[in-house]
């Protein structure tokens, strides 16, 4: 039987100096490094595995993979 793996999409990282992070609030924006059509990271188990661009299927978000960069990993399963 296969085991399950657990599975992030990050969509960018932003920083929060000092009170900031405290002082956020419903509403709050937090600015990412990313822009708008870059391509986002997709991690498995913790270790990078592959890039894609967001999609939306059915009003649900999803990631378009462009490029696998763990095939030791697909290897291994």
């Amino acid at each position: 039987m296969p085991k399950d793996k657990r599975v992030r999409i990050e969509f960018g990282r932003g920083r929060l100096v000092g009170d900031d992070a405290l002082g956020l609030d419903v509403g709050s924006i937090v600015v990412l490094a990313n822009a708008v059509g870059d391509e986002v990271d997709v991690y498995v188990d913790g270790q990078l595995y592959a890039r894609g661009e967001p999609v939306v299927v059915n009003g649900r978000l999803g990631v378009r993979v462009s490029e696998v960069l763990g095939c030791e990993m697909q290897e291994a399963t």
